[in-house]
């Protein structure tokens, strides 16, 4: 998913008068939580990440997250864009769907992935 497909999805889901400039910043918090929580602490053979600085400029960049863990970055954009607007009960119901399709992700992540404190076992 690119930059700017998360962009039109959440103006979609939530018409705002928040500024381009911002949303592109706040994709670039979020991707940049996911560079720090899970590829910074995982072996990530063959994966490369996101140039978050390009993010702010490219909006064709391609984010980390694939299918079916996409709507992560929607969800974040939407709660931010709904506390902007003081919709506070719509920013706590998208940010505890935030949270938990980010558990989810970091819970994949951790089986598929491992750890880089940690040392493999080989039978």
């Amino acid at each position: 998913m690119t930059v700017k497909e998360v962009v039109d999805r959440a103006d979609r889901l939530r018409p705002n008068d928040v500024s381009a400039e911002e949303k592109l910043r706040w994709v670039a918090d979020i991707e940049s939580r996911i560079y720090e929580d899970i590829f910074l602490t995982h072996e990530h053979e063959g994966l490369t990440f996101t140039d978050i600085a390009a993010i702010k400029s490219d909006t064709d960049a391609e984010l980390f997250l694939k299918t079916p863990f996409e709507s992560i970055y929607i969800l974040f954009l939407c709660s931010l864009i709904d506390f902007c607007h003081g919709e506070y009960d719509r920013f706590l119901n998208d940010t505890a769907a935030f949270e938990e399709e980010y558990g989810k992700f970091c819970r994949y992540w951790n089986a598929k992935h491992i750890s880089v404190g940690r040392t493999r076992i080989t039978g």
